[in-house]
């Protein structure tokens, strides 16, 4: 099979479609999330205008973007040195690819300008402290049981919803492979 296009773009290509895809699955996970009676009890929405009901739907929806990106950012992930430029590439494309589909829905550009920002705060945020939920994941662990060398490489992932008393809601989503995420709000 020949092509006249050069590799580099057909791999660009592979990027930009592989991230459309992961922050479709992405905001899918999310509405999936938001439409769980149990969620959706937990978080008082019977108690909340639609506005925060909105504003909860979007850090869903936020979260799941950045902890696709998290996943793939793991210092024991073992891909080789190619396949690691190509993974932060893709990680610059996702939220790219979510923004060009609210821009498809019809977005007003200053949200989309919002959710940019929003998207780049909380993706900071939670790569700051990845090390800190590793480090609060191993302690709950070894309080359970005595660690051993397998206990440091294994991967988790834990999920916990808790209604505030404000009727706000914290989210707080913990992966740890070598390093984690945690939101709250």
């Amino acid at each position: 099979m020949t092509t006249d296009r050069p590799a580099s773009e057909s791999l660009e290509q592979m990027s930009d479609a592989t991230a459309a895809g992961l922050a479709l699955t992405a905001a899918g996970a999310a509405f999936q999330l938001f439409r769980e009676k149990q969620f959706r009890r937990l978080a008082g929405f019977e108690q909340l205008n639609q506005v925060e009901q909105d504003r909860i739907f979007n850090e869903l929806v936020v979260a799941f973007v950045v902890l696709t990106m998290l996943l793939r950012e793991a210092p024991d992930l073992r891909v080789a040195g190619e396949s690691r430029d190509y993974l932060a590439g893709l990680n610059k494309s996702v939220p790219k690819a979510h923004l060009n589909h609210l821009r498809s829905l019809g977005l007003e550009k200053n949200h989309l300008r919002d959710w940019e920002k929003l998207m780049a705060m909380r993706y900071e945020e939670y790569a700051r402290d990845r090390h800190d939920v590793r480090a609060a994941a191993m302690q709950i662990e070894s309080a359970e049981k005595s660690l051993d060398l397998d206990d440091f490489r294994r991967s988790s992932c834990s999920c916990q919803f808790k209604p505030l008393p404000s009727a706000a809601i914290t989210i707080s989503v913990a992966v740890t492979l070598t390093g984690g995420m945690t939101s709250s709000n």
